[in-house]
C-alpha cells in the first residue's frame, strides 16, 4: 500500500481530498495531513511517503518551500501541486521543482483525481528502480554532439543499441512565446524539459535535451532488429509529449522523426532526417508529426535532387522580378503538362516546399499566405487533371508573387527604418554589432546584412562608422572633452582605434581636425 500525504491550510480542502475517492481501492493509505510545509516535513522525516498533494500558498512554509526541501531528500515522493489560482508563475515554479501535475482546487473531483492517480502510479513504481546514474552526463554529451562540439561516440547508453532521433520545434516561435520573453530559460525551457521528463518512458529510457528555447531533441533507444522505418510506438510517444506540452504550456509543436540509426556513425544522417522532416510541416500544417514511411508524402532527398529546376523561379520570387517570373512560369507549366499526373503533383509539392523554405529564410511563413492553414497534400491531391493542376500552379505562383511584392517591401522598409533608429540610439555602445541589430529587428544575420546594404545604400559597418564619426566631429567642434572621453562617447574603447578610424573617414586625425576648426 502506497502512502499519501495531504498538505493544505484549508481544512475543507483537506477533508475533501480525504473523502473524494476511495484511496484504499486505488492502493493508497492517507498517512496524514498537514496545515503547512513545516508540519509536512516533520511527517516526511518520520514516514516514507510516496505521494504528496500540496497547496502552493500556505503560511509558515508554502508549497514552493516544501518542494525545495523535498528535492534535497534522498528518496523523493511524487508531488501534485494544488492552487486556488490559475497563475502561470505558480505553474512554472511547480514544474520547475519537479511537480508531476498541477491541479486547480475548483477542478478537484472524483473522476479527475482517479485519472490522475492512474497516470502517476506507473511513475511511482518505476522510481523504485534507480535511474542510470550517468543520465546528466548523457544529456550534456548529446547536446555537445548536436552543437558540433564533439564527434558522436559511445557514451553511457548513447549508441549502445539502435536508436531514433526526434526533433520538436515550436511553431511560429515569436508569436507563440511572447508571454515568456522576460526569461525564456526560466519560464519556457525549464518547464518544457520538466514536463517531458515526467513521462515515464522518457525519464527512464530516453535522453531529452533543449538545444534552444524553440527546439528540443529526444534520443530514443531501440531494440535490435527494429525496422528502419519508425514504429507506431515512437509516433505515439511523440504524440503524447506534444499533447502534454499543448495542454500545460499551450504551445503548438511540430515533430520530425529520423529513421533508425544503427551506430554513432549514423547520427549525422539521423540529425539531417529530423531537420528535413521538420521542414515538411509546411506542407501539412502546424503541430504535425513527420517521419519517413508516411504514405503519399514527398521525400526531402528527392526534392533536393530536383532543386535546380526551381532555382530560377524561386529567385524571381525572392527578387520580386515579375518579368523573369512570367518567363519561368511558362517553362514550369510546359514541364507539368508533359508529365504523368502523379509526377506533376509531386512536382507541385516540391515547388510549394521550396517556396516555404524561401519564406522561412526571409523570416516569414507560408502559413501567412492564407487566413487558414493549407494541407497541400490534400489540396493538390484533389485536383482532377493535368490542365487543372497547371491552372492552380499558375494562380498559386501569382498569389505568392503579389504577397511578396505587397508585403515584403513594406515590411522590410519598416524593419530597416527600425534598424536605423536602433543604430542611431545605440552607436555609443561598443557592443553594438551587426548580429545584435539583426536580432533586434528579428532577422537572420546574413539576410539582414545583404538587405541592409540594399535598403540603406551602405554596408552596416560603414554606416555605423559614419554615424560615430559624425558625432565625434560634433563633439570636437562644440566641446572641450578630452580625446579618450570623445572616443568612449562614440563607442570606441580604444583611443588608438578611434584615431585610426577617424583619420580613415575624415582624412586627418582628431587632433588636427580640432586645430583646423579652432
Amino acid at each position: 500500500m502506497k502512502k499519501l500525504l495531504i498538505v493544505d491550510d484549508d481544512a475543507l480542502i483537506r477533508a475533501t481530498l480525504h473523502t473524494i475517492v476511495d484511496w484504499n481501492e486505488l492502493g493508497y493509505e492517507v498517512a496524514g495531513d498537514a496545515q503547512n510545509g513545516e508540519q509536512a516535513l516533520q511527517i516526511l522525516k518520520k514516514e516514507q511517503i510516496d505521494l504528496v498533494f500540496t497547496d502552493m500558498k500556505m503560511p509558515v512554509m508554502d508549497g514552493i518551500g516544501l518542494m525545495q526541501q523535498i528535492n534535497q531528500m534522498e528518496k523523493k515522493p511524487q508531488i501534485v501541486a494544488l492552487s486556488g489560482y490559475d497563475d502561470f508563475s505558480l505553474v512554472r515554479s511547480a514544474f520547475k521543482l519537479g511537480a508531476f501535475d498541477y491541479v486547480l482546487k475548483e477542478d478537484i473531483c472524483e473522476k479527475g483525481i482517479t485519472e490522475l492517480i492512474k497516470k502517476i502510479d506507473p511513475v511511482i513504481k518505476k522510481e523504485e528502480v534507480p535511474l542510470y546514474s550517468g543520465k546528466k552526463e548523457e544529456e550534456a554529451f548529446l547536446k555537445d554532439i548536436l552543437l558540433g562540439r564533439v564527434i558522436p561516440v559511445k557514451k553511457g547508453r548513447l549508441f549502445e543499441e539502435n536508436y531514433v532521433l526526434a526533433a520538436f520545434e515550436i511553431d511560429e516561435f515569436k508569436e507563440n512565446t511572447v508571454r515568456f520573453q522576460s526569461s525564456f530559460e526560466e519560464y519556457l525551457v525549464k518547464p518544457m524539459v520538466n514536463i517531458a521528463q515526467q513521462i515515464p518512458r522518457i525519464a527512464n529510457k530516453c535522453v531529452f535535451i533543449s538545444l534552444s528555447p524553440g527546439l528540443y531533441f529526444l534520443y530514443i533507444p531501440m531494440p535490435e532488429g527494429t525496422s528502419p522505418i519508425v514504429s507506431e510506438t515512437i509516433v505515439s510517444l511523440c504524440k503524447q509529449l506534444k499533447s502534454v506540452w499543448n495542454n500545460y504550456m499551450n504551445l503548438p509543436v511540430s515533430v520530425g522523426i529520423s529513421r533508425v540509426g544503427r551506430s554513432s556513425e549514423d547520427f549525422c544522417h539521423c540529425l539531417l532526417d529530423t531537420e528535413n522532416q521538420l521542414k515538411l510541416r509546411y506542407l501539412v500544417g502546424k503541430g504535425s508529426i513527420n517521419f519517413y514511411g508516411q504514405k503519399g508524402r514527398i521525400l526531402p532527398e528527392k526534392a533536393y535532387e530536383r532543386q535546380k529546376f526551381y532555382e530560377d523561379i524561386i529567385q524571381a520570387l525572392r527578387d520580386g522580378d515579375l518579368v523573369k517570373l512570367e518567363e519561368q512560369k511558362r517553362i514550369l507549366l510546359r514541364r507539368l503538362t508533359d508529365m504523368e499526373e502523379d509526377d506533376a503533383r509531386k512536382e507541385c509539392l516540391h515547388l510549394v516546399w521550396f517556396i516555404a523554405l524561401m519564406m522561412r529564410e526571409s523570416e516569414d511563413s507560408i502559413w501567412s499566405l492564407f487566413l487558414g492553414e493549407v494541407n497541400y497534400y490534400e489540396k493538390i491531391g484533389r485536383i482532377a487533371d493535368g490542365g487543372s493542376l497547371a491552372i492552380w500552379t499558375n494562380n498559386y505562383i501569382s498569389y505568392v508573387a503579389d504577397y511578396i511584392v505587397n508585403t515584403y517591401d513594406r515590411n522590410q522598409m519598416d524593419l530597416f527604418q527600425k534598424a536605423r533608429r536602433f543604430i542611431m540610439d545605440n552607436y555609443a555602445n561598443p557592443e553594438l554589432t551587426l548580429g545584435s541589430t539583426a536580432a533586434y529587428v528579428g532577422l537572420n544575420e546574413k539576410y539582414f546584412s545583404s538587405c541592409f546594404t540594399k535598403e540603406i545604400g551602405n554596408t552596416f559597418s560603414n554606416f555605423l562608422t559614419e554615424i560615430r564619426m559624425e558625432n565625434a566631429r560634433e563633439l570636437l567642434r562644440t566641446t572641450d572633452m578630452k580625446m579618450y572621453e570623445i572616443s568612449e562617447s562614440v563607442g570606441y574603447n580604444s583611443v588608438e582605434h578611434f584615431n585610426r578610424m577617424f583619420k580613415k573617414v575624415c582624412g586627418v586625425s582628431p587632433s588636427v581636425y580640432k586645430r583646423q576648426i579652432l
